[in-house]
């Protein structure tokens, strides 16, 4: 089983030997989970003495709790590290998705309250119609009957003007004898009895009325039925005029709503463009801030070298100044008259000795350091230890502390001998250069100017600084500009969005009203087309009628006329039978 432990060490100094053991910290339970172990549990481990002290490894235990194999931790804790990173990174990502779903949601849940309203009200709408077409179809059939009804005055008119036409052609016929009559009568000289009584006979019968009552009370009848059409009929009219009206006001209303989403959808556009070229500037931005981010750690860097170079000009200048402090006699009149060569060698073999004891002082110096850690950490135990350990961690604390400061005065003297073969080597390579042709400012056999450089460098470093935080005020502001851009465009898209559903909800909604309205017009017109031919039907019955009774007035009139011609001829044969 796989483990997370903590290398622990117990050294004794100038015993040679050292114990490493392993403090376990955590067990793995399965992929990326992980447990704590509870207690100190601390087995012995070899391998663990090639690591350092407080050391973090991953080491398989088997069953009997024996170290089968060790490994440093640092690439899997860092591995472990970066994965939680990319987890909390996904959670907050799923965190801000989740706060746009609510967000989507919620408007989603009012878009489909204002789209069931809309739907009730259209549903209430669409009602009304089916109601107008009902009435509608009613009315087709008040209009039918009216036909109809037009068509059988139309018979009753025709059936009336052929009894006038019939009445007048006997009224014709007997008024034709009559007027034979009388021309033979005129030519007589005298009436005899039987042409006495056929005359009679004629007259009376001529004088037998023709009976118009039933045709005068019949076309009464019709005139006063083509009324009450005609009433129907404008009862008609009028309510296709009120359609009309209200077709053309709700036409004029989807007009407008048309007009005001035309305007609406050209804005929306405008803004549209608008937030293209602020997202466009926000770009702009980002890069000009993106350039300016490497800039600023391109001069950062430049800052940081700078500044390393300065601590280590100050560091040789302290050397310089330690060199010049050892008292290396060297003979420069030798040293002049020697081979160049032979110089040259006898430089690099002062240089392999001062690596050489380099080399061992820095050791030294990390097992120095290596102590003082030691040291802290045994007074960090001390601190918190028990009264069983306090006087085992006071005896290594005593060791260490000897030990420390054996150390501490062997590399005394040994420091003081690399600054000798230093001196020397400096010496030895001021020469060299010398008569190398160096040039006299290059060269360390006299004194350097170290205050010069050193306040130059420091110059350089505050100008440099100087540009930096006037750099670091420019990315301030540009970040703040972007923030105030990116929330300007966040809200606009935003807006957009709203702006565009609403838009587009509205154009629906228009297109049903468009629908609806062109149902009407057509319920309207369908309606026109039935009363149209009705009203002509009935226009050229009431003309039917106007004619007949025109008609009818005079055949009263002849009816009285030929009442009086028979009157005047019955004188006449009173008069000429008297005679």
């Amino acid at each position: 089983m796989l483990y997370l432990a903590e290398v622990q060490k117990q050294r004794s100094f100038g015993l040679g030997s050292s114990r490493a053991e392993l403090k376990l910290l955590a067990c793995q339970r399965g992929e990326n989970n992980w447990s704590a172990v509870t207690g100190d549990e601390v087995i012995p481990a070899e391998d663990a003495n090639n690591f350092k002290d407080g050391a973090l490894v991953l080491v398989d235990l088997n069953n009997n709790k024996h170290v089968q194999r060790i490994q440093d931790a640092a690439r899997q804790l860092v591995s472990i590290l970066q994965d939680f990173s990319r987890l909390q990174d996904k959670f907050k990502t799923q965190q801000e998705e989740i706060e746009q779903w609510k967000e989507s949601l919620t408007y989603q849940s009012q878009e489909l309250n204002r789209r069931e309203m809309e739907m009730e009200a259209q549903r209430e709408q669409l009602e009304q119609l089916e109601e107008e077409f009902e009435r509608l179809d009613q009315q087709r059939q008040e209009v039918d009957s009216a036909r109809e009804e037009s068509e059988r005055l139309r018979s009753e008119l025709e059936q009336s003007q052929a009894e006038i036409n019939q009445t007048r052609e006997q009224l014709q016929h007997q008024m034709q004898q009559l007027e034979e009559r009388l021309a033979g009568l005129q030519a007589a000289p005298s009436l005899s009895d039987e042409h006495s009584q056929q005359l009679q006979s004629l007259l009376a019968q001529l004088s037998t009325p023709v009976t118009l009552d039933a045709l005068q009370s019949q076309l009464q009848q019709s005139t006063e039925r083509l009324e009450a059409g005609h009433s129907t009929l404008q009862h008609h009219w009028q309510q296709l005029q009120e359609k009309q009206t209200s077709a053309e006001q709700l036409q004029h209303q989807v007009d407008e709503t048309r007009d005001s989403l035309q305007t609406q959808w050209q804005q929306w556009y405008n803004s549209q463009d608008a937030l293209t070229q602020t997202q466009s500037q926000l770009h702009t931005q980002q890069a000009q801030l993106t350039a300016k981010l490497e800039l600023s750690q391109s001069w950062q860097s430049q800052i940081q070298s700078r500044q390393t170079l300065l601590e280590q000009l100050e560091k040789l200048a302290a050397q310089f100044d330690d060199i010049n402090s050892v008292g290396v006699i060297v003979n420069v009149s030798a040293l002049e008259a020697m081979p160049i060569n032979q110089l040259q060698q006898e430089v690099e073999k002062l240089q392999q000795e001062w690596d050489r004891w380099f080399r061992m002082v820095k050791e030294q110096e990390d097992e120095l350091k290596y102590k003082r850690e030691e040291i802290e950490e045994l007074q960090q135990k001390l601190t918190h230890s028990t009264d069983g350990e306090r006087s085992r961690l006071e005896g290594e604390l005593t060791d260490e502390h000897d030990a420390y400061e054996m150390l501490n005065r062997t590399l005394g003297g040994q420091r003081r001998t690399l600054r000798e073969r230093e001196a020397n080597l400096i010496r030895h390579q001021a020469v060299l250069l010398k008569r190398q042709g160096v040039p006299a400012n290059a060269q360390t056999d006299g004194p350097v100017n170290f205050d010069r450089v050193l306040s130059s460098l420091n110059t350089q470093h505050q100008e440099q600084q100087q540009k930096l935080q006037d750099l670091e005020a420019e990315i301030s502001q540009i970040q703040t500009t972007i923030q105030q851009t990116e929330e300007t465009v966040n809200q606009q898209t935003n807006e957009q969005q709203q702006k565009r559903q609403q838009l587009e909800a509205e154009e629906h909604s228009w297109r049903e009203q468009h629908q609806a309205v062109s149902q009407l017009w057509g319920g309207v017109n369908s309606y026109q087309q039935m009363l149209q031919p009705i009203q002509d039907h009935w226009n050229e019955l009431k003309q039917q009628i106007e004619t007949t009774t025109t008609e009818f007035n005079q055949l009263h009139q002849t009816r009285q006329e030929q009442s009086q011609q028979i009157e005047q001829l019955q004188q006449i044969v009173s008069n000429l039978m008297s005679a």
